[in-house]
């Protein structure tokens, strides 16, 4: 207990044990700082109530982590990864990334005749490629 408190408590005891009971402006100050310190300490209460209810959500939370950090596909994921940082690794994806060609498509519309229509453009999907086919079809009334 602060000694502003226990100064507050020990002037409204005297007060109240006087038979007199001096009701002067000590003891309504009294009274007073007694109100206010009870106040705060109902807040200090609420913020305390609050910040353990935070601690209970981030021990969950910790908790879960935990359970994540020690399961099976995650101790093996964490392995592969490791394995891909390597530099023999990183050597090897840079190789074949290479040396894979890069998948591209053409559009090109064939008469019955025979004659070949189009544009020469690449596009990086089959669904562009369709697309813009569709487009250039609808432009070009053939």
């Amino acid at each position: 207990m602060g000694k502003q408190q226990s100064d507050a408590l020990a002037t409204v005891e005297a007060m109240q044990k006087d038979p007199l009971r001096n009701w002067n402006g000590k003891y309504d100050l009294g009274v007073t700082q007694v109100k206010q310190i009870a106040s705060k300490l109902e807040k200090a209460i609420a913020h305390k109530q609050q910040k353990e209810h935070q601690l209970g959500q981030w021990d969950k939370q910790a908790k879960a982590h935990q359970a994540w950090n020690k399961d099976p596909q995650t101790i093996e994921m964490r392995s592969l990864l490791e394995g891909l940082k390597s530099p023999q690794a990183m050597e090897r994806l840079v190789s074949i990334n290479q040396k894979l060609p890069l998948r591209q498509a053409q559009f090109q519309l064939i008469s019955v005749s025979g004659a070949v229509f189009g544009e020469r453009k690449i596009y990086y999907t089959a669904e562009a490629a369709l697309r813009a086919g569709l487009e250039w079809f609808a432009q070009k009334k053939i």
